[in-house]
C-alpha cells in the first residue's frame, strides 16, 4: 500500500511541476474576462458582468474573487489547483474498475496529458467541471460496486461543483448516469431519481441563466464553432490528445493523427473486452461516446459546443481505457514502456511551456502611454484591461456591440483620449484622429483634446 502511495504522490508532484510551467504567462483575452467578472466591486457589479460578457455558470469566478487578483498566478489559481485534483482523483476512479497498475498508468497519463496541462493554466471554469466530473465518476464507480447509498453524496458534490462551473457539465453527467442505469437494470428507478437531483439544484439560478441569455447579440455574441461533421471531429478529437501544439496544422496529417487515436483506442476496446472488463468498457467508454454524441445533438439544437474546450472530460476517460488496456498486453515490459513514454512526454511539454510568451508584452504599451501625458484610456479588449489597470481604463464595445465611446465623445472630443484596440478582438481597431503605435497585435493611438 505505501508503494502505491509513494507512486501516486510521485505522479501528483510531477502533475505540479509540469503545470507550472505556463502558470506565470501573459493572459489571454478570455482570462481577462475572468479578471473583469471577479474583479467586480460588489455582487450587483459582479451579476451584471456575468450576464453581460459570459455564458457559464458563476462558481469559478466566485472562487477567484477574494484572491488577490493582480497577478497571472492567482487567476490561474482554481484552474491549477483543479487539474492537479483530477489526477488523484481518476486513480481513485479508474482503480476499481481495472486495477492499481492501469490506475496510476492513468493518473501518470493525465498528469502530463498536454491538453488537459494546458487548460490547467487557462483562468476558465474547464478543469474545474472536470474535477467534478471526475468525482462523481469515481462514485458512481463505487456505486457500482456495490457501495454504501452515501456515495450518492459524493456524486451529488460531484455533480454540482461540475454543473455549477460549465453548463455542458450537465451533457456528461446524463451519458454517466444513463450508462449506469443501463448495466444495472435492478436500480434503475434508484439511479435515475438521484442522478438527474443534483440537476435541480440550478433551479435558484434560473433568472439569471435566462438574463445571460437575453444579453446574447446584445453585449456579447454566441460562440461560434464548426457543426459536427467527420472534419471537426477531427479536428476537435486530435488536440485533446496531441495538444494544441502537436496538432498537425494541414488536414492530411491531421486525418493521420486522428487514425492513429481511433486505432489505439480501437485496440484498447478489444483488449479490455477480451478481458471481461465490462464495467469499465461501459463507465469510460460508453460514457465517452456518449458525451460526445450529447456534445453534437446539442450543438445542432443551438449552443455551439462540439469543439476541443468543451471536450476535455473526455481526456481522463480515454487515458484510463488506454491505461487498462496497456497493463493487459502480454508484453512484460509494456507498461514500463509506456510508463517511460509518458514521463519523456511529461519533460517535453515541460520544456515547450517553460518560458514561453503567446501574448505581446504590455510594459512598452503602458510606457508610451504615462509618457503622453493625462488621458483617458479606451480599449476594446479586457487582457489590455488588466494590465492597464492602475490607468482606470474604460472597457468600450469589447465584442463589436454598443456605442463607441470615442465616437460618443464626438468629433471635437474636449479629453485627450488613449485607444488601445486589439486587431484580433471582434470590434476591430479603430481609425480616427492621432498618431497610432503597433505593438504586435495592439494599436496604440493617441488622440489630443479637440480634435476631429
Amino acid at each position: 500500500m505505501s508503494d502505491r502511495r509513494t507512486l501516486l504522490a510521485g505522479i501528483v508532484l510531477l502533475a505540479i511541476l509540469v503545470r507550472l510551467a505556463g502558470v506565470g504567462d501573459r493572459l489571454s483575452e478570455d482570462e481577462g474576462f475572468s479578471w473583469l467578472v471577479a474583479s467586480a466591486p460588489d455582487l450587483d457589479t459582479f451579476l451584471d458582468r456575468l450576464a453581460a460578457y459570459e455564458n457559464t455558470p458563476p462558481l469559478f469566478y466566485v472562487l477567484l474573487a477574494p484572491l488577490p487578483l493582480d497577478d497571472e498566478h492567482w487567476l490561474r489559481l482554481p484552474s491549477l489547483v483543479a487539474s492537479v485534483a483530477c489526477v488523484p482523483v481518476l486513480y481513485l476512479a479508474v482503480r476499481p474498475l481495472l486495477g492499481t497498475r492501469a490506475a496510476l498508468l492513468a493518473a501518470l497519463g493525465l498528469a502530463v496529458a498536454p491538453y488537459a496541462v494546458n487548460w490547467s493554466n487557462f483562468s476558465r471554469g474547464f478543469m474545474l467541471a472536470n474535477l467534478g466530473l471526475l468525482i462523481a465518476l469515481w462514485a458512481v464507480v463505487r456505486l457500482a460496486g456495490e457501495g454504501g447509498r452515501r456515495w450518492w453524496w459524493v456524486y451529488a458534490g460531484g455533480a454540482l461543483l461540475a454543473i455549477y462551473s460549465e453548463y455542458d457539465a450537465l451533457l456528461f453527467l446524463a451519458a454517466l448516469i444513463a450508462t449506469f442505469a443501463w448495466i444495472t437494470p435492478g436500480r434503475r428507478r434508484e439511479i435515475v431519481a438521484l442522478g438527474t437531483l443534483p440537476v435541480f439544484a440550478l433551479l435558484p439560478w434560473l433568472g439569471e441563466f435566462v438574463r445571460s441569455l437575453d444579453a446574447l447579440d446584445e453585449t456579447k455574441a454566441a460562440p461560434m464553432y464548426p457543426s459536427p461533421s467527420p472534419a471537426s471531429l477531427r479536428d476537435s478529437i486530435v488536440p485533446l490528445f496531441a495538444g494544441e501544439h502537436g496538432t498537425a496544422d494541414s488536414a492530411g496529417p491531421r486525418t493521420v493523427q486522428f487514425a492513429l487515436i481511433v486505432a489505439a483506442l480501437t485496440a484498447a476496446v478489444a483488449m479490455l473486452r477480451a478481458r471481461g472488463k465490462r464495467d469499465a468498457l461501459s463507465l469510460l467508454g460508453l460514457t465517452a461516446l456518449g458525451t460526445l454524441a450529447l456534445h453534437g445533438v446539442a450543438t445542432l439544437l443551438g449552443p455551439d459546443i462540439f469543439q476541443q474546450r468543451y471536450l476535455t472530460s473526455l481526456i481522463p476517460l480515454a487515458v484510463g481505457l488506454l491505461a487498462g488496456a496497456t497493463v493487459l498486453v502480454p508484453w512484460r515490459w509494456a507498461t514500463p514502456a509506456a510508463t517511460a513514454l509518458l514521463l519523456g512526454l511529461g519533460a517535453v511539454v515541460f520544456a515547450q511551456r517553460h518560458d514561453r510568451e503567446l501574448e505581446p508584452d504590455m510594459a512598452p504599451v503602458e510606457a508610451l502611454i504615462e509618457r503622453s501625458g493625462d488621458r483617458v484610456v479606451l480599449t476594446n479588449t479586457a487582457r489590455v484591461a488588466f494590465y492597464l489597470r492602475e490607468l482606470r481604463p474604460h472597457l468600450d464595445r469589447p465584442l463589436g456591440f454598443g456605442v463607441d465611446a470615442e465616437a460618443a465623445c464626438g468629433p471635437r472630443c474636449p479629453v485627450p483620449l488613449t485607444i488601445v484596440d486589439d486587431s484580433r478582438a471582434p470590434a476591430g481597431v479603430r481609425t480616427g484622429p492621432g498618431r497610432s503605435h503597433a505593438f504586435g497585435p495592439l494599436i496604440v493611438r493617441l488622440r489630443p483634446s479637440g480634435s476631429g
